[in-house]
């Protein structure tokens, strides 16, 4: 159990984060729904390391792909091997 809860603290991060841009989205920048993931992946890789922090980093990629990049409710990473490498 104390090796999963830095990857399930991860996982509530990043759920937390997407959450939250929804609910602020309006009052964001159209320029900047990655920013609340960065805090989530940040606070992940503090409290639990290097693991944890790529996890966030990883589920916060796919989140934010799928619900912020155009076209919306679609991931890219499989079209565009760039896209991938500029998104992470």
């Amino acid at each position: 159990l104390r090796r999963v809860a830095p990857y399930v603290v991860a996982v509530v991060a990043g759920a937390a984060a997407l959450a939250v841009t929804f609910w602020v989205s309006p009052l964001l920048e159209a320029d900047a729904p990655f920013l609340l993931f960065h805090a989530a992946v940040l606070f992940s890789a503090w409290r639990g390391g290097v693991g944890p922090g790529l996890l966030a980093t990883g589920l916060a990629a796919l989140a934010a792909d799928y619900c912020f990049v155009p076209p919306v409710g679609r991931l890219l990473l499989h079209d565009d091997p760039l896209h991938a490498l500029r998104l992470l």
